[in-house]
């Protein structure tokens, strides 16, 4: 096995701005983080600084404090996403500037005169820090996505989508804006992952649900509560609409062909909808069960079908 390189080598290639008022003071920290391996840049307090920050955010800024440490980092920190660490260097012997520039918003702080290995040090750290902070954020995306999507098809998982509805349920009965749930399932899944495997039809599962991305509204709801089982919520849908909506999707699932392998699969689609009138006093929970109940109608005389009906239980 390799062995990893050092950290300082690691750290060793980062974006730094350099900023402070005194150019002098600017440029030799410049220079002094440029011969040790990273892309420094110099740039005024103003214009000059505000482009050297422009697009993608440096990694660190270095930070010349001057006189009033503590101003300039609060004024460089509005500045900076909070995710971009600021090192202000300060002169010896001032504990009170160090401690008020740290409250401000530096991060880290160096001692003037700064020898290099100290700053190498101080980026190092930072560097570390960084990386930290990047896995944090990465493990926090990576839960809060477990917590809220279906892990096959990316949709919103059935939990999120319930919370969605009844906020559009609430806008709904606000608004008067009607809204439609529908139960769509791939009425050959079981068949498929029985003839082909489950590979083939978690594959299909997943072209079906990009299916039904894009032939949906960006404000529709969508998600995938398991198996081949979709359920939609249509923002705005009145039974006719909910119906159109409903038999474009059967009948484009109907000539899609599935190919993983040598495998080749087509399949047909049945959908129950329930409609939520704008008058309605429906909750989530009531709407997804007569939607349910809908899709036991439309499987009643085989697959491929499709029901509608009002959330109070009558057939639209």
């Amino acid at each position: 096995m390799a062995t990893p390189p050092p950290a300082a080598e690691r750290d060793r290639g980062r974006r730094v701005v350099v900023t402070g008022a005194a150019a002098a003071e600017r440029d030799t920290l410049t220079r002094t983080i440029a011969q040790l391996g990273h892309d420094a840049a110099g740039a005024a307090p103003g214009d000059d600084l505000w482009s050297a920050l422009a697009g993608d955010p440096p990694d660190v800024v270095v930070l010349d404090g001057g006189a009033a440490p503590a101003e300039a980092a609060a004024a460089l920190r509005s500045m900076l996403p909070a995710e971009v660490p600021v090192l202000v260097i300060v002169d010896a012997g001032a504990e009170a500037a160090i401690e008020a520039a740290l409250r401000s918003g530096a991060d880290d702080f160096a001692v003037r005169p700064v020898a290099p290995e100290a700053l190498a040090m101080r980026l190092e750290v930072m560097g570390r820090v960084a990386r930290l902070q990047d896995a944090l954020r990465h493990s926090q995306a990576r839960l809060h996505a477990m917590a809220t999507t279906d892990e096959l098809t990316g949709l919103p998982n059935p939990r999120t989508f319930r919370r969605r509805l009844r906020d559009a349920l609430a806008h709904m009965r606000r608004f008067g804006i009607p809204v439609a749930c529908a139960l769509v399932v791939c009425d050959d899944h079981d068949a498929i992952v029985a003839q082909h495997g489950h590979a083939v039809g978690n594959h299909v599962v997943r072209e079906l649900g990009r299916l039904l991305v894009a032939n949906l509204r960006d404000t529709d709801l969508l998600c995938r509560e398991g198996g081949g089982r979709f359920v939609l919520g249509l923002v705005g849908a009145q039974a006719e609409g909910a119906r159109v909506v409903a038999d474009r999707l059967r009948q484009l699932a109907r000539i899609a062909l599935f190919r993983l392998g040598d495998a080749e699969v087509m399949v047909t689609l049945s959908v129950g909808v329930a409609v939520a009138g704008a008058g309605a006093r429906t909750d989530a929970e009531a709407l997804r069960g007569a939607a349910e109940d809908a899709l036991d109608r439309a499987r009643a005389t085989g697959p491929d079908g499709l029901f509608v009906l009002e959330a109070e239980g009558g057939e639209a």
